[in-house]
């Protein structure tokens, strides 16, 4: 496994433990009821029954690594997901992304939309500048976003790819 590809740059890596009372089935719906208000913007098509099929489901109580791989230039899906083949990346969807945001979020890079692939549907979430004042729901100058995208687009050097792979 090579550590950069043409067009990412691993930026950085961190532990996620998966709680161990996950359930992914039911994951999206828990996630909606206990942080959608904590979100600026949350689509509304993000549910279990919609997304529930994804390539790998996480395992509670299991550790996994996470890297966080910035996309340097324009760049496909299918390239996307050729270098997360190469990293030996599982794709775990909206649910790996909402574990991570749940337990990890600090880790995140501010200011760039998280990518991660499963299937024909892509989630993508953030932490951006906020225009909002400060409120119980956001960090000071912060907003956060979960939304959808698609195999069809393209990524470019304002996202970051999410590669969940099995503890080293």
């Amino acid at each position: 496994m090579t550590e950069q590809m043409v067009g990412f740059e691993l930026i950085k890596t961190f532990a996620l433990t998966v709680p161990p009372d996950y359930d992914h089935d039911t994951q999206l719906t828990k996630f909606r009821q206990q942080h959608r208000r904590r979100f600026s913007y949350f689509n509304d098509e993000i549910t279990d029954k919609k997304l529930g099929s994804v390539s790998h489901q996480l395992t509670p109580g299991q550790t996994y690594s996470i890297d966080l791989c910035r996309i340097t230039r324009t760049v496909s899906s299918p390239e996307c997901l050729d270098f997360l083949k190469a990293r030996q990346a599982m794709l775990v969807g909206a649910q790996g992304l909402s574990v991570a945001w749940q337990r990890n979020r600090q880790e995140f890079p501010r200011g760039k939309w998280l990518v991660s692939f499963d299937g024909q549907i892509v989630a993508i979430g953030g932490i951006f500048k906020s225009r909002l004042s400060k409120s119980d729901y956001h960090s000071e100058g912060e907003s956060w976003c979960l939304d959808l995208g698609c195999l069809k687009f393209d990524w470019n050097t304002n996202d970051c790819l999410f590669c969940v792979r099995e503890k080293e």
